[in-house]
């Protein structure tokens, strides 16, 4: 939730109340377009176009996004979950404990019950636990 101060807050509210009063909007094509425009507002508002305007845009959506789903949804499916029933009865199993050993080739994941994984070299990306990385030394 964009947690802006009270003062700010009644700012914002004065410029969309009109909107809430306007029981015209029916669709989701309505909100999309009218959300679209906002975006589409703020961002020719700039000096210029570029990825942090891009990347700015994606971000208010995403936590837009996520903050509808943790406020509103999550909430409306725990309720329907107690009413109806879980639908999913398999618990995720507990990741086993691990720790990493630094090895010339590459690293090696050792599970505490002696299991042993492979991980991709964290310098070039590489699988393989074989190669020889020359940015190790």
């Amino acid at each position: 939730m964009p947690y802006v101060t009270s003062e700010r807050r009644e700012e914002l509210n004065q410029l969309y109340m009109n909107l809430l009063k306007d029981t015209s909007i029916l669709s989701p094509g309505d909100l999309n377009y009218i959300i679209s425009n906002l975006l589409n507002h703020y961002a020719n508002s700039k000096e210029k176009f570029n990825y942090t305007i891009c990347n700015e845009l994606i971000g208010v959506l995403e936590c837009a996004k996520l903050e509808l789903y943790t406020r509103l949804i999550t909430p409306y499916e725990e309720n329907k979950m107690k009413e109806n029933g879980a639908l999913y009865n398999v618990t995720p199993k507990e990741p086993k404990e691990t720790k990493e050993i630094k090895r010339s080739v590459g690293y090696e994941s050792v599970g505490l019950d002696g299991g042993r994984g492979t991980y991709p070299c964290h310098i070039c990306g590489k699988f393989n636990p074989n190669h020889y990385c020359a940015d190790k030394m």
